[in-house]
């Protein structure tokens, strides 16, 4: 393994809590749940779009709020968290963890509905409409592709 490679090992994500399932349970949330988490990500969330890694939905926490990120895992029955040493960026911090949700199909069938039904209210209404019509635009293309290739099958 090159040096580099090793050392960026160490400051990446260490682990993951659930490996990468499309989905490993149906959503299972209420409204109380579904205001709570736009709240939530109001303060504590983002939509990230990164033209090498594409999109994704994110909430970073510190490592004492670990059952937050699981609840909210738990609810949405999809997305990974993993664990990283933020004392690369300050030495003060802690271990952070963060909870993704970064499948396609995720992201369009659960996390797009729950945002839609249940309002951003702050600077992340605006980063989420951006991020949604980024998110459906690449949905909508390779969707057509697909069509194109079974009717021409």
């Amino acid at each position: 393994m090159h040096p580099s490679t090793n050392s960026r090992v160490k400051n990446c994500f260490l682990c993951w809590i659930k490996s990468h399932s499309t989905k490993f349970k149906e959503p299972d949330y209420d409204d109380g749940f579904g205001h709570w988490l736009a709240g939530f990500t109001d303060g504590e969330g983002n939509f990230n779009h990164v033209k090498k890694h594409g999109q994704s939905y994110r909430i970073s926490l510190v490592i004492d709020d670990l059952p937050i990120l699981e609840e909210i895992r738990n609810r949405l029955g999809c997305g990974v968290i993993y664990f990283r040493d933020a004392s690369k960026y300050n030495k003060n911090s802690k271990w952070q963890c963060q909870y993704v949700v970064a499948t396609m199909v995720d992201l369009v069938n659960i996390v797009i509905p729950l945002f839609d039904k249940y309002n951003l209210r702050a600077k992340k209404k605006k980063d989420y409409k951006i991020w949604k019509e980024k998110l459906l635009k690449k949905w909508n293309g390779y969707v057509d592709k697909y069509e194109k290739r079974t009717n021409s099958s």
